[in-house]
């Protein structure tokens, strides 16, 4: 998020386990379809030590499916936000 982007939290609300970064600023995207997600949050962090170039990462691991159908329909909802 940029600096003076208004931003709002609530802790324990909104939140969002399978989506990891920010999508709109990533310069690498990988999708993961299963529940080894502690495995790819260490891969990505020796990937951006590796090559600082990258800067941002955005990752989901989520079933292909929700995605897909995101993709087709194009809006995914996630509780009460609608991407």
């Amino acid at each position: 998020m940029a600096d003076g982007e208004p931003r709002f939290a609530h802790a324990g609300s909104n939140i969002v386990l399978d989506f990891h970064g920010d999508p709109n600023r990533a310069r690498l995207v990988v999708f993961s379809d299963g529940n080894h997600h502690m495995a790819l949050e260490e891969s990505v962090a020796t990937f951006l030590a590796a090559n600082p170039d990258a800067e941002d990462v955005f990752y989901a691991t989520t079933p292909p499916g929700p995605l897909v159908s995101a993709l087709k329909k194009g809006a995914l909802h996630l509780g009460n936000l609608s991407l």
